[in-house]
């Protein structure tokens, strides 16, 4: 409803609302979206800098939004809205030694996501230095343990992809643990609650979720390991990553080398966002997805993945032919980054 009473963060909504069913529905939809997101655009030049939208968070979250219509809307560079995103989130040091409240902090957290989404697709670090964040303490909700993983992933993607091999190596036992302490935390209800077989999931793992954000959370801490394996340069630190999956619990099945872990860790994203089959859970997984399943090694498995990606088009409007083409040029014989 808070929509409503703002005409910036309106048109955005509806604009990305009418992409996604031309995408997806009723192709006569796009006028509308194409409207709707040139009234937001002139909105937003309009700000000034003290505008006291951008104070409330509107502007903030009108530009992830505008990213989101983007990406539906096939534009050739769909992360332009990221950059504008960034200037306004990168704002919010202050702001975030608790867990979220508020537009402008959910915008953050929405931010936040998006980035790591365009830093799993592309392997590069994040566009915001995530350091001067502490920790979040105490989470009250299902909510504060999705935004305390992602800052986890957020790092470990900007100390293992964004620096130096000696600086990774240097920090690679602290991300772990980084990674460990949020799995003790972690309320037994963010568990799979059933493994049960779905008919149309024969190759793939079958992990039911109570909530999308804990699909989410799951996807952002199995990821956070997938990363610290690539990167993990010793048998001991292979190991401690083996350990930490056999005594949590984390996956099935015999895991026992580096190659192991990762096309398990691959097939259970995989597995996680296929049970689902929830619009919310499928977007927020490719990132995931696009890292974690070219360590996938089994033929039928790898089919059902991009037959599950082509499919899932229909519910999310989001254009996977690109992402299906990078997965299979990396499952290609002797194929080099």
């Amino acid at each position: 409803m808070f929509a409503l009473d703002e005409p910036l963060l309106f048109c955005a909504v509806v604009a990305v609302a009418a992409m996604h069913v031309s995408q997806t529905t009723a192709s006569s939809a796009r006028t509308i979206a194409e409207t709707y997101h040139t009234q937001c655009i002139r909105r937003l030049i309009d700000l000034g800098p003290e505008d006291v939208l951008i104070g409330k968070g509107v502007a903030l979250a009108t530009t992830c939004l505008l990213r989101s219509y983007e990406i539906l809307a096939e534009d050739r560079d769909p992360n332009r809205h990221l950059m504008g995103a960034f200037s306004l989130a990168s704002q919010l040091r202050d702001l975030l030694g608790h867990p979220s409240r508020g537009l402008l902090l959910s915008g953050f957290w929405n931010y936040l996501r998006e980035d790591i989404t365009f830093s799993l697709f592309g392997d590069c670090p994040l566009k915001m230095d995530l350091d001067y964040i502490p920790r979040l303490q105490n989470a009250s909700s299902d909510q504060d343990q999705l935004n305390a993983i992602s800052l986890v992933l957020g790092r470990i993607i900007n100390t293992m992809i964004g620096s130096t091999s000696e600086t990774a190596e240097r920090s690679w036992e602290s991300m772990l643990t980084n990674v460990e302490d949020w799995i003790s935390d972690l309320p037994k209800h963010f568990e799979p609650f059933s493994r049960a077989k779905l008919p149309y999931l024969s190759r793939l793992p079958t992990v039911h979720m109570l909530k999308a954000c804990h699909a989410a959370s799951r996807h952002y801490c199995l990821v956070s390991l997938a990363v610290l394996a690539v990167h993990a340069q010793t048998v001991i630190q292979v190991n401690s990553l083996l350990s930490l999956i056999s005594s949590m619990e984390l996956l099935k099945g015999t895991i026992a080398t580096k190659t192991d872990l990762l096309e398990h860790i691959g097939l259970e994203i995989c597995g996680i966002a296929f049970t689902s089959n929830d619009p919310s859970v499928l977007v927020n997984s490719f990132g995931p997805i696009s890292y974690c399943a070219k360590y996938i090694r089994t033929e039928a498995s790898r089919q059902e993945v991009v037959r599950h990606l082509i499919a899932s088009r229909k519910a999310t409007g989001w254009p996977v032919q690109q992402f299906v083409s990078d997965l299979q040029r990396h499952w290609t014989p002797n194929f080099s980054a």
